[in-house]
């Protein structure tokens, strides 16, 4: 398997997009077993932690399965998906943001209320551990990606392989939304309660609840949203 050296700014950006176009050019096949994070880290030159980026943000996008104990796989996926991403600049334009969270509002509270009533041990491990990476991460665009993980793992706790679908679809737009907020101070710490309190209730297997704080946690990143635009309007 033959890389490129990677040397520039966001550089697990830059990783995954070289494997994704191994997986499009048919270099990776799926049922692939990638090699391990020590070996990819030695031939793209970059640290594991970099590779470990990568490999979530293949695994957002629905390209590589991750399992425990065995190693990381390709996913058998639509070429389609591969080689055309879906354009967050065209999601977040100005037109398109209330058809964006109308979609988010549908879809990620019954994310949120199928997680609390499927999911297994795994999957809150999963859930806890992008909880602490949120928490303890102090650049917005680290947090944004983690919480984006979060929203991921959510889906993967309903078990249902549309809702999964529609996370590597929409995860790219909806990062680029949530960063907004985690750039404000004012609501950082509401979004992080909320998240937890999302945690709490799907670890309890209360679906109700955890599908109303998803559509409070939707509000306030909505609510950001319209504030930071009418500011960039003022100025």
């Amino acid at each position: 398997m033959e890389v490129k050296k990677i040397r520039s700014k966001k550089i697990y950006e830059q990783v995954a997009d070289q494997i994704r176009q191994m997986i499009a050019a048919g270099e990776l096949k799926p049922g692939d077993k990638l090699p391990p994070l020590k070996e990819l880290s030695v031939q793209f030159g970059v640290s594991r932690a970099t590779v470990r980026e990568a490999f979530s943000a293949l695994q957002g996008m629905g390209l590589i399965d991750l399992r425990h104990g065995e190693g990381t796989f390709v996913h058998t996926v639509d070429v389609e998906r591969i080689t055309q991403p879906m354009n967050a600049a065209f999601l977040l334009g100005v037109n398109h943001m209330n058809e964006l969270m109308d979609v988010c509002f549908l879809m990620e509270t019954g994310i949120a209320k199928f997680a609390a009533e499927r999911r297994n041990e795994e999957d809150l491990s999963k859930l806890a551990q992008m909880l602490f990476n949120l928490e303890i991460a102090t650049d917005p665009e680290i947090r944004a990606r983690e919480d984006i993980y979060f929203h991921i793992y959510l889906a993967e706790a309903t078990h249902n392989s549309i809702f999964m679908n529609y996370m590597s679809i929409i995860a790219e737009p909806l990062r680029s939304v949530i960063q907004l907020v985690h750039n404000e101070t004012q609501y950082l710490h509401i979004v992080l309660k909320q998240l937890q309190d999302i945690y709490d209730a799907v670890k309890r297997q209360q679906p109700n609840l955890a599908e109303q704080t998803m559509r409070e946690y939707l509000q306030v990143v909505h609510k950001n949203w319209l504030t930071t635009r009418e500011k960039n309007l003022n100025i």
